[in-house]
């Protein structure tokens, strides 16, 4: 007769996460943030579907987190939650003190970023179960033996002349089970409750930063508090875009405007109104990118210095013009044209400009779109040539 001992093997569960986000399991940390921003750009708070977004939030806490994320992958969702299965499984990899990174988003907006200041996040936390403190059971000395195993702490199979034994699940190998869980935690020795906490942003905040407050995170029964990460989403400006340092503002203006000299009114990020004015006598082109030194985004880290505002300009002509105004049009510019045609024969194939549209287009070489060519085979692509030396 051939004995044999298996630990229990895990129902993984590594995949949901990725799913969730819509990602492959080999995704970049960039391609998950941008699946978790694209996400956030059409959920941006709470509603009906909180389910879903506590859902993504869970997701990319961990997938955002190199640790949990390759804890995840080799675990599952088990892993996460329960150290004590992954230092069974791989005793000498998970003999740490501290317990997991905890991960929390804190959207802020453009002025807060060049303002600075004091801001609340709220979060989950789990904490130590003050009822059962961290025993999972009010009696932890009152056990009983296990049903499953019969106090054995296997599960033991056969199969013709092979005895399998597995770890039983229901006391992970211990024999006995508590002889009553406690009501408040249900056995899971700790308790989930809201937290606020306040950060202090330093001007400048760049996107995608992290801050890091120590044994501010979840808690568990023998493990250090882990740690909090606070990482920071910049929200889209109605106005403006940030590049670096630089503010970037698109502004439409008028042929008058181009012609005689723009003056720009902005309420800008500190609050205030500023004025904007071109030089005088300067004609300004279509496209034209003029700079406003110093109004940019406080350098990070360096608040006392700042980035610079570009402000592109875009000329709006108008749709129409009576017969008169094309006459005066004409005295002013004296006929300037840049397209002159010397010879006009009669000969000479005319074609009329039509508004663009895009649906027209035909992206593919064969025309129209690609995805009508998707399921064609590539055969015109790659016929053979049959070459026949005589």
């Amino acid at each position: 007769m051939i004995l044999f001992f298996f630990k229990k093997k895990l129902a993984l569960n590594n995949t949901r996460y990725y799913e969730i986000l819509g990602v492959d399991k080999d995704a970049s940390h960039e391609a998950i943030r941008k699946a978790f921003k694209k996400f956030l750009r059409y959920h941006p708070g709470k509603g009906p579907d909180e389910k879903i977004i506590k859902a993504f939030y869970e997701a990319y806490e961990v997938l955002s987190d190199p640790e949990k994320r390759k804890i995840y992958d080799k675990y599952g969702e088990e892993g996460l939650t329960n150290p004590e299965i992954i230092k069974e499984s791989d005793p000498f990899s998970f003999y740490q003190k501290k317990y997991f990174e905890k991960f929390v988003q804190l959207n802020i907006s453009l002025e807060d970023s060049y303002n600075g200041g004091r801001k609340e996040v709220e979060y989950d936390r789990n904490i130590i179960c003050p009822e059962c403190k961290g025993n999972g059971s009010p009696n932890p000395n009152e056990n009983i033996t296990c049903s499953k195993c019969n106090g054995s702490g296997n599960i033991t199979n056969k199969i013709n002349h092979i005895i399998l034994q597995n770890k039983c699940f229901e006391c992970n190998g211990k024999g006995k089970i508590f002889k009553e869980i406690c009501k408040e935690c249900q056995g899971k020795k700790v308790q989930n409750i809201k937290r606020k906490i306040e950060i202090d942003l330093e001007r400048g905040v760049p996107d995608k930063h992290r801050y890091k407050l120590p044994n501010e995170g979840d808690e568990f029964p023998g493990k250090e508090n882990g740690d909090l990460i606070v990482e920071i989403f910049l929200q889209e400006h109605k106005d403006f875009i940030r590049k670096g340092a630089d503010l970037f503002y698109e502004c439409k203006i008028s042929l008058l405007e181009a012609i005689n000299g723009v003056k720009l009114s902005l309420n800008f990020l500190n609050g205030k109104r500023i004025l904007i004015e071109s030089k005088p006598d300067e004609v300004i082109q279509p496209g034209t990118i003029k700079t406003v030194k110093n109004l940019g985004m406080p350098f990070f880290n360096s608040p006392d210095k700042y980035g610079n505002l570009h402000i592109e300009f875009k000329v709006v002509l108008p749709d129409k013009l009576t017969g008169e105004q094309k006459k005066k049009m004409n005295e002013i510019l004296k006929g300037e044209k840049f397209n002159v045609i010397d010879d006009l024969s009669k000969d000479m194939e005319k074609y009329n400009l039509e508004d663009y549209n895009e649906s027209e287009t035909n992206p593919h070489y064969r025309g129209g779109k690609k995805e009508d060519w998707k399921e064609e085979s590539s055969d015109d692509d790659n016929k053979k040539v049959n070459c026949n030396n005589q």
